[in-house]
C-alpha cells in the first residue's frame, strides 16, 4: 500500500535524516570538548576513552533491543519514547557535577538508547514509506546514512567552536534542544504504515531470526570488516581534538617542530 503523498514521504526521510544526525552530533561533540570535561572532572585519557567504551557497550544492547521492539511494537512510539528518555538523559548528564563522574560516565552510556534506536527502527520506517517503490528507497537510505558523517564532523566541529565561547554543559544542552523540536514534528508529521496486529501474525521468534542471520556469510564478514573500520575512524575521531590541542600547546612551549614522532616543519615553514 503506497497511500502517502510525496511531500510526507520527503518530510518523513528529512525529519529522521535529521534527527539522526543530531543523535550522532551528540555521541561525538564530547570530542570537541574533551580538553575542557577532563580538568572539570580530574580524569585522566583512561577515564575520558571510557566514555566512549561505555556508550559503544549500551549502543549494542539498545540495538537488539530495538530490533526486537521495532517490529513488534508501534515504530513511531518506539522512536518517540526513545529519544525523549534520550533528551532527558543528555540534559541530566550537563548538571552532573564534578566529583560524580561516574554518574556522567553512566547518563552518557546509557544515552545510547536514541541512537540506537533511531537508526534500528527509523531505517524499517523509511522501508515502509517506499516500499513500493526500490529506486526512492535507495535515495531516501542514501540521504539518512548521509547523517553518520554530517554528524559525528559536525558534532565535533560546532562543539569545539562554541566551548570557546559558552560552558561545556551549555553545549551538550544544544542537541536536546534540536531534538525536542525535531520529536514534535515527527509527531504531527510521521504516519506509522504498518499495524501491529499485522506484524505479529508474520514474525519469528527473535532467536530464530537470529539464527536466519548468522547463516548469511557475507552479512557476518560485512559486519566484522566494518566493525573494524569502525575502531580506527571512531578512535581517531575521538581523540583528534585533544592531540591536535596538545600538538600546539607543544610547539608554543618548544623549539622542536615534532610531536609524536611527527614532524611539523613541512607546515611551519611556509608559514615562516
Amino acid at each position: 500500500m503506497d497511500s502517502q503523498p510525496q511531500w510526507r514521504k520527503i518530510a518523513s526521510v528529512s525529519l529522521f535524516s535529521l534527527l539522526a544526525t543530531v543523535n550522532v552530533a551528540d555521541r561525538f561533540c564530547i570530542s570537541g570538548i574533551l580538553p575542557q570535561v577532563q580538568p572539570y572532572y580530574s580524569i585522566n585519557d583512561g577515564a575520558a576513552g571510557l566514555l566512549q567504551t561505555g556508550f559503544i557497550l549500551a549502543y549494542v544492547a539498545f540495538s537488539l533491543v530495538a530490533t526486537f521492539i521495532g517490529d513488534r511494537f508501534n515504530r513511531k512510539n518506539t522512536l518517540l519514547v526513545a529519544n525523549a528518555a534520550w533528551t532527558t538523559m543528555i540534559i541530566g548528564s550537563s548538571f552532573v557535577p564534578a566529583n560524580m563522574f561516574w554518574l556522567f560516565l553512566l547518563l552518557r552510556s546509557l544515552s545510547a538508547c536514541g541512537n540506537a534506536i533511531t537508526f534500528g527502527v527509523a531505517v524499517p520506517m523509511i522501508g515502509d514509506v517506499y516500499q513500493n517503490d526500490t529506486r526512492s528507497r535507495g535515495y531516501a537510505l542514501m540521504v539518512f546514512y548521509w547523517s553518520l558523517s554530517i554528524g559525528s564532523n559536525g558534532g565535533v566541529i560546532i562543539a569545539s567552536v562554541l566551548s570557546q565561547y559558552i560552558a561545556w554543559q551549555c553545549v551538550l544542552r544544544l542537541w536536546p534542544a534540536m531534538a525536542i523540536i525535531l520529536l514534535l514534528l515527527i509527531l504531527i508529521f510521521v504516519q506509522e504504515e504498518r499495524t501491529v496486529e499485522e506484524s505479529r501474525l508474520t514474525l519469528r521468534d527473535i532467536w530464530e531470526d537470529l539464527k536466519i542471520v548468522f547463516t548469511v556469510k557475507s552479512f557476518i564478514l560485512t559486519i566484522i570488516g566494518q566493525a573494524l573500520n569502525d575502531m580506527c575512524i571512531v578512535s581517531q575521531i575521538w581523540w583528534k581534538t585533544l592531540l591536535v590541542q596538545e600538538a600546539m600547546e607543544y610547539q608554543s612551549n618548544s623549539t622542536r617542530n615534532v610531536f609524536h614522532g611527527q614532524s611539523f616543519d613541512p607546515i611551519i615553514d611556509p608559514l615562516d
